[in-house]
């Protein structure tokens, strides 16, 4: 799952490798989420990509890798249910 905007945004960055895995992300996610909020979150495996909809970065995304696929998923799972995120 990946909007036209979402993938504009990942083209910006300067780093490849960050480009790249964040395109896989997007494309292979096991599960996504929008938020009222408009964030967009990604679980793949063991990966959560976060886009965030209002930030003063230049960088809107921000990711954490989790030591396994089951503790990705409770931990994405728990954002479903945090209005901040």
């Amino acid at each position: 799952m990946i909007s036209d905007t979402t993938k504009r945004n990942i083209n910006k960055l300067t780093n490849r490798e960050q480009r790249q895995t964040y395109i896989y992300i997007t494309k292979n996610c096991d599960m996504y989420m929008v938020k009222e909020n408009n964030n967009k979150h990604w679980l793949c495996r063991n990966k959560i990509l976060t886009e965030w909809a209002d930030t003063e970065h230049s960088n809107n995304f921000e990711s954490w890798t989790f030591p396994s696929k089951e503790l990705a998923r409770e931990h994405f799972n728990d954002r479903s249910f945090d209005g901040e995120w």
